[in-house]
């Protein structure tokens, strides 16, 4: 055996050209590419429709947990102080307002002439309120503004005809909806969905 062979390594040309063979298959096709990216797009398509429904949904809970919370609190301070505290929710502006935080009641509402500070209102994001039923059938007469007169004793009082509110997407192609049910002899609020 010569030094030469044992040195250098087998130069035949084949080896070379099945190895040239693996690198021309390794790669992809224009076709290939766009058939990906193709479906890429069908998939944030279907993944951006599914995130703007869950973002409606998120928003109706949060609209209803935040008028849940005015009234649980007005009732608990009405309970504690033998004050009565009133939460407001406008039906044509979709907003909230609760004399729970004011100091003095007298700025927030006026019970003698039924009429709401403008200061105390608190808006909400892309969610619509009706007055409803505790079906959450809305009400075919509805007042610009529906209060709930949280009493000391535990009793509410209410203007418009039911006890519930009816919270739904102002997009009227989600179907998420909460009613907000208000016992009229505990006060307690009941939050279910229709």
């Amino acid at each position: 055996m010569s030094l030469n062979q044992r040195i250098s390594p087998n130069l035949s040309e084949t080896p070379c050209k099945q190895q040239a063979q693996a690198y021309k298959q390794a790669g992809f096709t224009l076709i290939e590419l766009m058939v990906v990216i193709a479906i890429l797009g069908v998939l944030v398509t279907i993944a951006s429709g599914s995130w703007t429904t869950v973002r409606a949904d998120k928003q109706v809970d949060a609209a209803a947990e935040k008028l849940r919370s005015a009234m649980v609190a007005a009732r608990m301070k009405a309970l504690t102080t033998g004050e009565t505290q009133y939460v407001g929710v406008d039906l044509t502006s979709q907003m909230i307002a609760s004399t729970v935080y004011d100091e003095n009641n007298a700025n927030a509402y006026d019970a003698a002439t039924d009429v709401w500070g403008t200061i105390v209102w608190e808006a909400v994001e892309n969610v619509s309120f009706q007055e409803a039923s505790s079906a959450g059938v809305p009400s075919a007469t509805q007042p610009a503004v529906k209060t709930f007169a949280f009493k000391s004793g535990g009793q509410v009082t209410v203007t418009g005809s039911t006890w519930s509110v009816l919270v739904k997407s102002g997009d009227t192609s989600v179907l998420h909806k909460l009613v907000l049910t208000v016992s009229n002899v505990t006060g307690r609020v009941q939050v279910k969905q229709v």
